[in-house]
């Protein structure tokens, strides 16, 4: 008889190439091992809802500690005020902690309210609560917390089996690592992705049942060849937007080209000046490789955002974001070089044996791929964008051709990481 299995963090919803192959391989992987029973998905964990119920002591602290930081925080007066006086106020009425003191009082009320139904209202037919924990917990942010509430609840208020697979962990902030400290040791199993998170959190926390996995995109199927690309796309199957009218143009993923995408370092810098950023490090390439072609890729929705100005200015195809995760990761894996800061299409590139030039992330996620296989191709700082153009062009002209060890990994290698991928099943279930 199969365990049932509660999967929290789905990220099948998630506008993004990397989400939708993820969960679509660990589903698989998972139901080949037990049965999925209820699903919590991406968008779930941004539910919100007040609690006017009286504050307990802990809530109060935490109100009191984010006042005392108003008069010397970063940022305008009102900013301040918002940000530490009002929302805090606001906070405390959320059925979230914000602070691990919370978690213990915040958790009963939960469990006592209609919330339960909601998230957990098929517990009492789960073996094991299984969540998909690729990228979300690291900094302040509302994903990071709900998904340690949650496996917090799980665990130490409906007494479930509870692992963490997947993993991709930075506690970069205070207050989560706390939490963090709080929830983990508690849980079954924690599966990292990654050697750098499994690392980083052993040498804080120092407690767990701890499992060296990899990320579920090595098992991704098969790169489709140039040829088949071509034919999907002269069939209609292949979403480009080009930026201006003309109808006799053809893409012929044959010939040499690069793939340029952006990534999630990119998301708290300003729209227009990112565009500006790459429209200057695209102009460059095409003056110094102009016999290879450039196509543009929108991995994430805050990809496209900016990526269509781009496009719009230089005058490349853009590959479109409702593309699927095969197409994308085809595209990437035939092109000569990934310029880029996406984990996933960085994966994809490899997979197809094409070097990388990347861009840092909202963790150091893109540092670990470049460490865990010893790699030699650099990694810009999004910030430093704009100042390191030449750089950035010349290690993109050294990599066009030069398919060696050092730029990706070996066929052993990949074949390893895709037997570490099992791990995230195979640690919970034999």
């Amino acid at each position: 008889m199969t365990n049932n299995i509660l999967f929290i963090s789905d990220t099948s919803d998630g506008q993004n190439w990397g989400c939708f192959a993820t969960s679509k391989i660990l589903r698989r992987l998972i139901n080949n091992s037990a049965t999925i029973e209820d699903t919590i998905f991406l968008e779930n964990l941004y539910y919100q809802e007040m609690n006017l119920k009286l504050p307990s002591v802990p809530d109060i602290q935490y109100v009191l500690r984010e006042w005392a930081k108003v008069p010397d925080s970063e940022g305008n007066v009102l900013d301040r005020l918002y940000y530490h006086g009002a929302k805090p106020l606001m906070d405390i009425f959320d059925f979230l902690p914000m602070t691990a003191a919370q978690f213990d009082v915040k958790a009963d009320k939960f469990a006592n309210s209609d919330l339960a139904n909601r998230f957990f209202g098929s517990i009492e037919n789960v073996d094991d609560v299984v969540i998909n924990g690729e990228g979300s917990i690291h900094g302040p942010g509302r994903k990071a917390k709900m998904l340690l509430f949650l496996a917090y609840l799980a665990k130490n208020r409906y007494d479930t089996d509870t692992h963490i697979i997947n993993h991709t962990l930075q506690m970069n902030d205070p207050a989560l690592q706390q939490m963090v400290e709080l929830v983990y040791p508690t849980l079954d199993t924690l599966i990292f992705r990654e050697p750098l998170s499994m690392d980083h959190y052993l040498s804080k926390v120092k407690e767990g049942n701890v499992v060296q996995g990899a990320d579920a995109a090595w098992c991704f199927d098969k790169i489709l060849p140039a040829e088949k690309l071509n034919e999907i796309y002269n069939c209609g199957g292949i979403s480009i937007w080009y930026p201006r009218n003309e109808p006799n143009r053809v893409l012929d993923f044959t010939r040499p080209y690069i793939t340029v995408g952006g990534g999630s370092g990119f998301g708290r810098h300003d729209t227009n000046a990112v565009a500006a950023n790459f429209i200057d490090v695209i102009q460059s390439i095409e003056y110094e490789t102009s016999d290879v072609g450039i196509i543009l890729t929108a991995a994430a929705h805050s990809d496209e955002e900016f990526m269509l100005k781009v496009s719009e200015e230089t005058g490349h195809p853009l590959v479109k974001l409702n593309n699927t995760s095969k197409i994308a990761a085809s595209i990437i894996g035939n092109s000569e070089v990934y310029l880029g800061g996406r984990w996933h299409p960085s994966i994809f590139a490899l997979l197809g044996g094409t070097p990388l030039v990347n861009f840092n992330g909202n963790t150091f996620k893109i540092q670990a791929i470049k460490e865990q296989f010893d790699l030699e191709h650099p990694i810009y700082r999004c910030e430093e964008m704009k100042s390191r153009v030449d750089e950035i062009t010349a290690s993109v002209s050294r990599r066009l051709g030069c398919n060696g060890e050092d730029n990706t990994p070996t066929e052993k290698e990949i074949k390893e990481m895709r037997s570490l991928v099992k791990m995230n099943v195979d640690a919970i279930f034999e």
